[in-house]
């Protein structure tokens, strides 16, 4: 323990939805941490793996969590950040809130670049056997010839 630091997380919401109750300990501890959750309704990164490699996505949009009763049946204040007018002093404000505060933070992730996929792709393409590889590219071929009008 750091007695006198300040402590916040920062999840996206598919995350937010494997972890929650951890929530639950900082409540009833009364723990000041800080949880900022990035809501964007969908597991965002799976979206952009599953795109990339099937040219379709399945079970990525995420159920509509209702997060201020979440926050008040654990015993937690929820604060909604739903733009980014006047962020800082937003966040600064949540800060300064006693105890554990559950913050959710609206976010459209868009089609902005994700950088560590980006980043590992080569190295785990080059750790694929031949055969994992053949195989891969067969599948992505298949599904490329099959039209999907929707995705998940």
């Amino acid at each position: 323990m750091m007695p006198g630091r300040q402590v916040v997380t920062i999840t996206g919401d598919g995350c937010m939805m494997m972890s929650a109750m951890e929530l639950s300990t900082a409540a009833r501890e009364c723990l000041p941490v800080k949880f900022f959750v990035l809501d964007d309704q969908v597991y965002h990164y799976m979206q952009i793996l599953q795109k990339q490699a099937y040219k379709r996505t399945t079970a990525t949009v995420l159920a509509r969590l209702d997060y201020p009763n979440l926050a008040k049946g654990l015993g937690l204040t929820h604060v909604a950040i739903d733009s980014g007018d006047d962020l800082e002093a937003k966040v600064r404000g949540v800060l300064a809130l006693p105890g554990p505060v559950l913050i959710t933070v609206r976010v459209d992730s868009g089609k902005r670049p994700c950088r560590w996929i980006n980043a590992v792709r080569g190295r785990f393409t080059k750790e694929l056997s031949t055969q994992q590889k053949v195989r891969f590219l067969g599948r992505l071929g298949v599904r490329s010839l099959k039209v999907h009008l929707e995705d998940d």
